[in-house]
């Protein structure tokens, strides 16, 4: 999409413990922002690498979240400024609320960096099984 490029970097053998389905639909989400929110011949990333807790990374070239905007990423319903409008106008501010949701539920953390015109990246963190 828009000539996006996706570098993957996929320990083998990570077990996380969580449920398989909350575990897809984070990343779906969280994906298909890295793609929404970028720009054109961007790139996205996912990182997964195991520790004393598996750590899932992913990030964008995209055109970041404003330092106002950060603190209530998080909350249902919440949008951000028009600099950050998805290129279809579609959203209802519910997707990252679920990403944390998901994340509390099967225990993890969750972190964010972004910086407006550069990108975003999440970290989640998870216990392994």
């Amino acid at each position: 999409k828009n000539g996006l490029h996706m570098d993957l970097a996929i320990q083998k053998d990570v077990h996380i413990l969580g449920h398989i389905s909350d575990l897809r639909r984070l990343i779906v989400n969280l994906v298909n922002n890295a793609i929404d929110y970028n720009r054109e011949e961007g790139r996205v990333y996912v990182g997964l690498e195991a520790g004393a807790r598996a750590r899932l990374v992913i990030r964008d070239t995209g055109i970041g979240i404003g330092e106002d905007d950060l603190p209530h990423i998080f909350e249902r319903f919440y949008k951000a400024d028009t600099a950050r409008i998805k290129k279809d106008g579609r959203g209802a501010g519910l997707g990252l609320s679920l990403v944390a949701e998901i994340v509390e539920r099967n225990r993890g953390t969750i972190a964010v960096k972004s910086e407006v015109g550069v990108g975003t990246e999440f970290t989640i963190e998870f216990p392994t099984a």
